[in-house]
């Protein structure tokens, strides 16, 4: 007998070798996020209401009250701390899930793709006057299929 990979383990891993294939690097972050970073990335990337946040009754810190409702809030953490640590550029990806509170029983768990590129155009390259990278870059970077606000 032999282990069989289910659709979702599948469609997970082409998405890791896809954003590999493109440069980026694979960042896991945390599911448990503080209020703040979570209010953050609902005003950048999602159209939900914070009633919809699944929020930890009795958090060990207020770092982690609320759990992730996208994968944006860990990215931007990983992002600024490699900024932080002297990186020049920064090309991530995270695939894991969100969570969104339902009206009875368990959170729903949404998996997602998320990427954040940051920095000079071109990673590698050492041109002091490069242009930094904009969102037509890094949709060229991402493949552009499927972008939605």
């Amino acid at each position: 007998m032999y282990a069989v990979r289910q659709p979702r383990e599948r469609i997970v891993e082409r998405a890791r070798r896809a954003m590999i294939a493109r440069g980026l690097h694979e960042a896991w972050s945390t599911t448990l996020i503080s209020e703040r970073e979570a209010l953050a990335s609902l005003q950048r990337c999602s159209a939900r209401s914070t009633s919809e946040w699944v929020r930890v009754s009795n958090p060990t810190s207020r770092e982690g009250e609320v759990l992730r409702p996208n994968l944006l809030a860990g990215l931007l953490r990983a992002c600024s701390h490699n900024f932080r640590q002297g990186a020049e550029a920064v090309r991530l990806f995270e695939v894991g899930s969100g969570f969104r509170a339902r009206q009875a029983g368990l959170p729903e768990e949404i998996p997602m793709l998320c990427a954040v590129v940051a920095g000079p155009r071109y990673a590698h390259a050492h041109d002091p006057a490069q242009q930094p990278l904009d969102f037509v870059d890094a949709k060229g970077i991402c493949g552009g299929a499927g972008w939605r606000r």
